[in-house]
């Protein structure tokens, strides 16, 4: 039985957007669960690929 739920699951941009980004994936994996759902919530609402790379260069800073 899978336990995970669509909920759990990284929008394709945002995933593909912390692949390019290692120092963005690192600091995305740093973060406690609720500012990760959080910023999955907006990745959700991004409706561009420079929205998406916008979220994560800003892990960075």
């Amino acid at each position: 039985m899978d336990n995970t739920s669509p909920h759990d699951t990284l929008p394709a941009g945002l995933a593909m957007a912390l692949a390019n980004d290692p120092e963005g994936l690192d600091r995305f994996l740093s973060l406690p669960p609720k500012s990760r759902a959080a910023l999955v919530a907006r990745a959700r609402q991004a409706r561009s690929k420079a929205e998406m790379q916008s979220l994560v260069s800003d892990l960075r800073s």
